[in-house]
């Protein structure tokens, strides 16, 4: 929670650039588990690039809440995580670009994005249940 408030408090954007970032402030290289770090964040865009995610396996409830009103997650790899429940639970941003996500692996998407009434840009081989879990909480697809 320390990081995530460090990171977003009085900022208008958050921008993962480098890895050094996220290994300076939590001493954890290719952190395993990503849960909540966003929740309630107060930055207006949170932008992923460059950010080591190729071990994460666990998305749960990692924008919870959060005030962004643009989240670009296409730097981010995510072949390997298996829970992405409630990760976009009462977020209220208006666009979120998951364009390019791997999400073949996940087991959990339940309620991805409930409360959540962003636009959401992916593409055409996103995994189909995110599609379904988008649409059926209210969200709009983009196709990009």
């Amino acid at each position: 929670e320390r990081l995530r408030r460090e990171l977003s408090d009085g900022l208008p954007t958050v921008v993962f650039s480098h890895q050094s970032l996220v290994e300076s402030r939590t001493g954890i290289k290719n952190a395993p588990d990503l849960r909540r770090m966003f929740d309630e964040c107060g930055a207006e865009e949170i932008i992923l690039k460059g950010l080591q995610t190729n071990n994460v396996s666990n998305m749960y409830e990692m924008f919870k809440g959060c005030g962004a009103l643009e989240i670009d997650m296409r730097g981010l790899d995510t072949h390997n995580v298996v829970n992405m429940g409630n990760m976009f639970l009462d977020c209220v941003a208006k666009t979120i670009d998951i364009s390019g996500m791997d999400a073949n692996r996940v087991v959990n998407l339940y309620d991805m994005f409930y409360r959540c009434k962003a636009q959401i840009r992916l593409t055409d081989s996103i995994n189909s249940r995110i599609i379904k879990e988008a649409t059926r909480n209210g969200c709009t697809v983009i196709r990009a």
